[in-house]
Parts: C-alpha cells; structure tokens; sequence
C-alpha cells in the first residue's frame, strides 16, 4: 500500500516511525527529483521527495537532504520544525527529527519557498509491508 502524507503530519509520522528502527537509508535521483528513503525494521519504507514548483521560478521547490545518519536505535519521537527564513513568510528551512535514546537527530532537512501558489513542502509518500 502506498500512502502520501503531508510533511507535517507530526501525529501520522509518529504513528509509522515510534517503536521502529531505522535499518537503511538511501539517497537516489530518479526523474529528476531527489529522494531519500528510511527503511524501517517492519519493512516499512519511507520517502522524502523534493517538490518541482513547475514554474520558471523557485516558488514552491522543495530540496531534500539527509544531513546526518539516522539513528538505529529505537525512535521515541518524531518532530517537523518549519523555520520561516525571511520577514515575509515565503521562504523556509523544513527539518525533521527522529529522538532515539533520548538524542535528538535530524534526518532529513529541506529548503524552499513559495508565493501562495505553488506548494509548500516536499512530499512524503509511505509504502507499508502487508
């Protein structure tokens, strides 16, 4: 089953990722598009994809970054941050955090912005083992 979920969805993430390992990690392009994808212990996969605004502009383009390892210990809890970055709201840095063990680790992190129109965030899409 595939499933997308927004970015934010601190309450669904939690639900997927505490009690889990995470067992793997990659980082691939395919169609253009940065990804990167957590392997849960369950067999559970979940992807983070950059977002294309589909303009000639920046509005609503979303990078994806894993700028550390994810733990492998046991996640207690999952947080998204949004740091808004200018005085007008358009432009942020999104970043998520796996707690393990009681350290706090971001794993993935993500900037971009938009005018309103184009979409806020990247999107992630969930594939459970059935």
């Amino acid at each position: 089953m595939n499933n997308a979920i927004d970015y934010n969805d601190n309450d669904r993430l939690r639900e997927i990722m505490v009690g889990r390992r995470i067992v793997e990690t990659r980082k691939n392009t395919e169609g253009g598009l940065d990804k990167i994808e957590f392997i849960l212990d369950n067999g559970t996969v979940l992807q983070a994809v950059e977002t294309d605004g589909g303009c000639g502009c920046s509005n609503g383009c979303w990078s994806v970054d894993a700028p550390n390892d994810a733990p492998t210990q046991v996640i207690t809890n999952v947080e998204v941050i949004d740091e808004i970055t200018n005085d007008y709201g358009e432009s942020a840095t999104l970043r998520m955090f796996v707690y393990a063990e009681g350290i706090k680790t971001e794993i993935i992190r993500s900037e971009g912005g938009d005018n309103g129109y184009y979409g806020w965030g990247y999107n992630v899409f969930v594939t459970e083992k059935v």
